[in-house]
């Protein structure tokens, strides 16, 4: 090519990008003005991880990151971390002691540990304080035994409450890694056997990231416990809405002094106990969803089975290949979407019967619909601001467009409690 071509080229690739940079622009603003009239629900952004220099470092600040990974896993393999990283996930939230940390360096992967690890792991994001001390120790200060929080019963004296104490104790040891994102796990303490200041202290006196697990879909006694402290139905309790439900419960206490911090939801992908029933792909699917409708921040799996036909430390590994296709799927959508889910959503209504949160990404308003709960599956119909009239909808995942059934509605069916459906809406 000669000299004058090649300045000619370069002269059309430079119009030509900026052609595409100012219609992109164009499209932001369009989309924004759209949504200027419903106000942003108050959230984190992805930026709050630049405050601790663990979660910086590995790059959990970057709007294209999504925290998903699995709890007390073991990685003694590259065969198994490469099969980990197929499934789509990127973190590890704590490992088992005989883990091989050096197969971290370079792999891609965060970890979020608790001793002996410490600074010396490659990825390392942050610490892991305990997990259910709400139910283990109970809300109080008593003291702790020597078996410390990781002990079954971590009170010095059987019938004490020392849950309080023993994650202040937990927090300190944690300091020996400055700088680390510290994140605790809580259980059926916080979601509803305590009262609200006995949780809110759990959750607002020890964290930085905070997650709290209740299995829905297994449990055989979450049934009849929930319809006991919160009055929840019986025939609405093994419903993915209520990992949404959760997500709210936590960040309502989480609010209560006026610090707000990320909360992940937690999902089993198989039999967490022995005599529970077995979740199914699309619950697991549904409940992972209904979590980010309402504002979940990163997904821990528990796939642990120690029930169910398959048992095994690692049941996204070992068992259910349809569970791994499920989880793998969720993932690569998550991922996908969070540009979307790292920025706050726009509070707007959608119509009766929808559970659903409204965010924008690209240039487009990003859609993730749900039936409310307490209501059965079927068709739904979704009215739209006419500052979106005409805009094209589609639904990405599934590969198909939507018609719309009015000037600014549009019509779908959702053919199971735990059905979800992405939409995507632009100019």
């Amino acid at each position: 090519m000669s000299m004058r071509l090649a300045a000619a080229a370069l002269v059309v690739l430079a119009v030509a990008a900026c052609s595409t940079s100012s219609a992109e622009t164009q499209t932001t603003a369009t989309v924004r003005a759209a949504l200027a009239a419903f106000p942003e629900i108050p959230q984190l952004d992805s930026r709050y991880y630049d405050r601790f220099p663990t979660t910086a470092k590995a790059g959990w600040s970057r709007s294209t990151f999504f925290p998903v990974g699995t709890f007390l896993s073991s990685v003694r393999s590259r065969a198994a971390l490469d099969h980990d990283r197929a499934l789509g996930l990127n973190t590890y939230y704590t490992l088992t002691d005989n883990s091989n940390t050096a197969l971290l360096d370079g792999s891609g992967f965060s970890a979020v540990l608790g001793a002996p690890f410490g600074r010396r792991v490659p990825g390392l994001a942050g610490s892991f304080l305990g997990d259910e001390l709400d139910m283990r120790g109970g809300p109080g200060n008593a003291p702790v035994g020597p078996g410390g929080v990781q002990a079954v019963q971590p009170c010095l004296q059987s019938g004490q409450k020392c849950g309080y104490s023993a994650l202040a104790a937990s927090k300190k040891q944690a300091g020996a890694t400055p700088g680390a994102v510290q994140w605790a796990n809580y259980g059926k303490g916080v979601a509803y056997w305590e009262t609200d200041q006995e949780a809110a202290a759990f959750v607002n006196g020890f964290t930085d990231v905070v997650s709290t697990d209740v299995y829905w879909y297994t449990d055989p006694a979450v049934c009849d416990e929930a319809a006991n402290s919160r009055g929840l139905p019986r025939d609405q309790c093994r419903r993915a809405g209520n990992y949404g439900a959760l997500i709210d419960r936590e960040r309502a206490l989480d609010r209560t002094d006026g610090r707000e911090q990320p909360i992940l939801a937690v999902v089993e992908t198989g039999a967490p106990g022995d005599g529970w029933a077995t979740i199914r792909p699309e619950q697991m699917a549904g409940a992972v969803m209904s979590s980010v409708i309402h504002g979940a921040r990163g997904v821990v799996y528990f796939d642990h089975n120690f029930g169910g036909s398959c048992r095994a430390e690692h049941g996204l590994r070992d068992c259910d290949p349809a569970m791994q296709t499920a989880v793998r799927t969720v993932d690569r959508q998550l991922q996908d979407m969070a540009p979307a889910l790292n920025v706050p959503a726009r509070a707007m209504s959608l119509g009766p019967g929808i559970d659903a949160t409204v965010r924008t990404a690209d240039g487009a308003v990003l859609l993730i619909a749900m039936i409310d709960p307490t209501t059965g599956p079927g068709s739904r119909t979704f009215h739209l601001p006419s500052t979106m009239r005409g805009w094209r909808i589609s639904a990405p995942y599934e590969n198909r467009s939507i018609t719309r059934t009015g000037a600014d509605s549009f019509t779908d069916t959702f053919a199971q409690e735990s059905s979800y459906h992405v939409y995507r809406i632009q100019p």
